[in-house]
């Protein structure tokens, strides 16, 4: 009988462990499509012999585990690439939506803003004493420094849009942290004592890895062996440690200055300041967004610096010519430093120079008379504020708020004119714009109140066109950067400059984006569910149960029929 009943035993063995074999199948069939599942299969191997006469008989069939085909190697690859694709996607996303903002339709935008501006002012050149033609000028001085301040506050919504991005980035990647430290304990468990391997825990913790990689860069290892024979994952971010086994620390976003900066949380509450160190790694989300941010950055800078160079070129030309009437009154933009400030000891927009400007003052009879104010080295504002008002017909005094005035006597008119110093412009008198960046340039007030105020010409003859002709010629003529460069080729630069970077970027993306569905499909084959494979494994499992099943009923007939002969 011991025979038969070991005959049992073997037949529920072989039932045993194809019914897991069975279960194990259908479980991968079922997480086919389960992001980060890795097939399971179950081990199986000859139970220990019996020792017998004449020698050893076999006792069936033992599982000796279930594992995972999961490969390490190939997961952190696919971790790598795809952080650098969440990476470069993020990045070509905000280049994208800036060449947008810079490559208008055609007829509209910056550029199209540009060209009508000085076009408006060659037309101007040609009939100078036309009402239409300077209300044209004026108009589209309008709408440049409209399209400028458009371009400006649409960078600075996308730099508020990138910290608020920023620091939902923050929070889900918090999220994920306290989740795989909450996963990682039940590892733990799990693997107590160093034998079993928590299959499904582990592939869960690694898509959330992966997951967390794509937020921000990451770096992971298992230590060394503890005394219970488990080792401890960890993992790090700039360079701290972010979980150790099932203990975590989390991330948060603080304004400091102007900036929106990463701060890992130490076990005392206490910041350190990690925003650096994740940015120079260049992979995820987070690092993107900072870095472009910069990149946003240098970009505003730069339209800046061209709305700044076209105010004051067109300014310094500006302050060359005469309208065709002058002004009873005329106040500085632009505060002076103080009233003993050595005019070119710098603090205004443009540097001041030595040379002179004329002061043309017109009695009520229309008679002229020009006088010249010379400025040297050592002039303070004080210095032509008392030349100014040592001309007859005129006065001139520094305001309790550091504004130079200059007034007419009554019944009489002023020009400012001929200034080869820069002081006019830079002081902002007499000048066509006022401000020094794209998002508070605007048309000087006395011309958007008197279009007869615009300069264009070097006397206030109405039928003198050349100033104007010689603003309509900034657009080619080559006075930036030390005489490299014009106004129109700055800004078709920073255009061509934001275009460049933008398909870099794209080309990038799609570059990585191959090269990460090439791993991701090895990754597919070597760890993946194949549902040809697992169909053909529970046939294959199916038979062995159904097998066993048969032995153990031929098992119990014999005992049955024993059993009979006894009784």
């Amino acid at each position: 009988m011991s025979g038969l009943f070991d005959g049992l035993s073997i037949g529920l063995s072989g039932l045993n462990a194809s019914q897991t074999s069975l279960n194990t199948t259908e479980n991968n069939i079922a997480n086919a499509n389960t992001p980060g599942y890795s097939t399971q299969a179950v081990n199986l191997a000859e139970a220990p012999s019996a020792l017998d006469i004449p020698g050893t008989r076999g006792r069936g069939v033992a599982i000796t585990s279930i594992t995972s085909s999961r490969d390490d190697l190939l997961e952190k690859r696919l971790r790598n690439s795809s952080s650098l694709l969440t990476f470069y996607k993020t990045t070509s996303n905000w280049l994208s939506q800036v060449e947008t903002l810079v490559n208008e339709p055609a007829g509209s935008g910056l550029d199209s803003s540009l060209n009508n501006f000085f076009s408006s002012f060659n037309d101007l050149s040609t009939d100078p004493s036309s009402e239409t033609a300077r209300s044209n000028v004026a108009n589209n001085a309008k709408t440049l420094a409209e399209s400028f301040k458009q371009i400006d506050s649409s960078l600075s919504d996308m730099l508020t849009q990138g910290d608020s991005e920023l620091s939902q980035n923050i929070d889900k990647a918090n999220q994920l942290i306290s989740s795989i430290a909450h996963i990682d304990g039940n590892i733990s468990n799990a693997e107590l004592g160093g034998i079993d391997r928590a299959n499904s825990l582990r592939d869960k913790r690694g898509e959330l890895v992966k997951q967390l990689s794509d937020i921000v860069p990451i770096s992971t290892y298992e230590t060394g062996y503890k005394s219970t024979g488990q080792a401890e994952f960890a993992l790090q971010i700039g360079g701290m440690s972010v979980i150790s086994g099932k203990d975590f620390h989390q991330l948060k976003t603080a304004q400091v200055g102007q900036q929106n900066r990463l701060f890992y949380i130490n076990s005392g509450g206490s910041l350190t300041d990690i925003t650096d160190s994740v940015k120079n790694k260049s992979t995820g989300s987070v690092s993107a967004l900072l870095n472009t941010k910069d990149i946003i950055k240098k970009y505003r800078s730069k339209f800046d610096e061209i709305a700044k160079d076209l105010i004051d070129q067109v300014n310094l030309v500006h302050t060359k010519g005469m309208g065709l009437t002058g002004y009873s009154s005329l106040a500085s933009t632009n505060q002076v430093n103080s009233a003993d400030a050595v005019v070119s000891s710098g603090g205004l927009p443009i540097p001041i120079t030595k040379g002179s400007f004329d002061v043309v003052v017109v009695d009520s009879n229309g008679n002229h008379t020009t006088a010249s104010i010379t400025i040297n080295d050592s002039s303070t504002f004080s210095d032509v504020k008392d030349s100014l008002s040592n001309i007859s017909g005129i006065s001139a005094y520094i305001g309790g708020n550091n504004h130079l005035v200059v007034q007419a006597d009554t019944g009489k008119k002023f020009f400012l004119t001929n200034d080869n110093t820069g002081f006019l412009a830079s002081v902002g008198m007499g000048t066509f714009f006022s401000g020094n960046s794209a998002s508070n340039m605007k048309l000087n007030p006395a011309i958007a109140n008197d279009f007869s105020k615009i300069a264009a010409g070097l006397t206030d003859n109405a039928g003198d066109g050349q100033n104007a002709a010689a603003i309509a010629g900034l657009s080619s003529a080559q006075v930036l950067k030390n005489g490299t460069t014009s106004i129109t080729e700055l800004y078709n630069s920073l255009v061509s400059d934001v275009g460049i970077d933008g398909q870099n970027y794209k080309s990038l993306k799609n570059n990585q984006q191959s090269l990460t569905n090439q791993i991701n499909t090895e990754r597919e084959s070597e760890s993946g569910v194949s549902l040809n494979e697992e169909a053909a494994k529970l046939i294959k499992f199916q038979k062995a149960f159904s097998a066993s099943a048969k032995f153990i009923t031929v098992i119990d007939n014999l005992t049955n029929t024993i059993l009979g002969m006894i009784t």
